[in-house]
């Protein structure tokens, strides 16, 4: 048996990993017997970094190596015996739960469901992640089967619409990026919506490639580059007229990915500043946009800025209602020193707005609302936002019940806003 512990970054600063334990029962060519998984190379390209990192480890051990490779390395490591071969038999458990992922004739199974070596490798980093916080077994196997039964693509497209695009060539618009409509009209068939009442029907597996080609960037299968026309008659059976196609692009252009997400995002946004409007207060500009977001922690006050011109990780600043620390100087300007320590004094200045904290998305794509949302929401629960994020307590200088730790205007505008209920 080999023994392998497979060290996951956590998702906060503070630079810990969670360890998950893999027993590999059958024989290996070779292991590393600790692997961290660093996904923060993943942020940019994918919706769940970590996920992404952990299903890239197992599926770098589970294929064939090609000698023909210039990075070719007889030391890559492998939990097949013989990593050259393309048929493998391995025997392996995450955290307890037993798992067998077997390859004859270019066939692969786990635990008896005969699937592709990327759903392999996606449910095998799903239950390494779900095994972090869950340890009960049976609890596992559920979730495997049900990863198995309906991929993690197919979940996410149900939640999200599915993402295309397609390149208007002879329009200014270049690359549109849209979402469609889907709805799930059997146990493996899938339909979509091309066209205003127009459904095209696409089994489990195709949407499973589908979505691998314009949600991941997959290049390889047959649905990669389709136009619209393509895609209709792909789905639909037939080739669209003129008339048809010209009303499927205008439909399509209608479900702008970016429109979709921001329409969403800011709905959510006025829904939270409803719903919390005794905490939380927005302030407008003349033309009517957001500006900042006041909020009242539990501990502490905050502002949430608008900066969408920076990083697409922070398209919001976080600042806090905090003092802060200056030298001590006597009459003639000379440091007062501690004689104890030896160190100069430090008082303690008028509270002001401190920041901006460096408070990063796990991975782009966010909108703005978003982005303000997620914000309010941790700030709201600043108890368990300074044990995450541990940056922010260089900006703390007052107990958490100090008095001016309450912003005025924050006082005011949160009077005036539930005085108009």
């Amino acid at each position: 048996m080999t023994e392998v512990e497979l060290r996951i970054n956590r998702a906060d600063d503070s630079q810990t990993r969670d360890i998950v334990k893999i027993d590999i029962l059958s024989e290996t060519y070779y292991v590393e017997a600790n692997c961290n998984i660093d996904w923060h190379n993943y942020r940019h390209n994918s919706t769940n970094p970590i996920f992404s990192a952990t299903k890239d480890y197992f599926k770098r051990n589970l294929t064939k190596k090609r000698s023909s490779s210039r990075y070719y390395s007889r030391h890559n490591p492998s939990f097949k015996s013989n990593p050259d071969s393309s048929d493998f038999n391995v025997q392996l458990t995450i955290s307890g739960m037993p798992i067998s992922i077997e390859k004859s004739k270019g066939r692969i199974n786990i635990n008896g469901h005969y699937t592709t070596l990327d759903t392999v490798c996606g449910a095998l980093a799903k239950l390494a992640i779900m095994s972090i916080n869950e340890s009960n077994i049976m609890k596992l196997f559920s979730a495997l089967n049900e990863y198995l039964d309906t991929p993690e693509n197919i979940h996410y497209v149900l939640e999200n619409k599915v993402p295309y695009h397609f390149y208007e060539r002879d329009g200014r618009y270049g690359k549109i990026e849209v979402r469609l409509n889907v709805n799930q009209i059997g146990l493996d068939t899938y339909a979509l919506e091309l066209s205003d009442g127009i459904w095209g029907e696409i089994s489990k597996d195709d949407l499973n490639t589908f979505c691998n080609t314009y949600r991941h960037g997959h290049s390889r299968g047959s649905w990669k580059n389709l136009t619209p026309s393509n895609l209709y008659e792909r789905l639909i059976g037939r080739t669209p007229s003129e008339a048809e196609l010209k009303l499927m692009k205008e439909f399509l252009q209608q479900n702008r990915t970016g429109d979709i997400v921001e329409r969403r995002a800011q709905q959510l946004l006025q829904e939270t500043l409803e719903k919390y409007k005794k905490r939380i207060v927005a302030v407008y500009d003349d033309e009517g946009e957001i500006t900042h977001i006041f909020v009242r922690g539990k501990l502490y006050d905050w502002k949430i800025t608008d900066k969408r011109n920076s990083s697409d990780l922070q398209k919001v600043s976080v600042q806090i209602w905090q003092p802060a620390k200056v030298r001590a100087y006597d009459g003639q300007q000379k440091p007062i020193i501690n004689p104890e320590t030896g160190e100069q004094y430090a008082l303690l200045s008028a509270p002001n707005w401190r920041g901006p904290i460096c408070i990063d998305n796990l991975a782009t794509g966010s909108s703005l609302g978003d982005q303000y949302v997620a914000r309010i929401l941790c700030t709201m629960n600043d108890e368990m936002l300074l044990n995450l994020v541990h940056t922010i307590k260089n900006y703390i200088y007052s107990d958490a019940d100090a008095k001016f730790n309450k912003n005025e205007e924050i006082t005011r505008l949160l009077g005036e806003n539930n005085n108009e209920m």
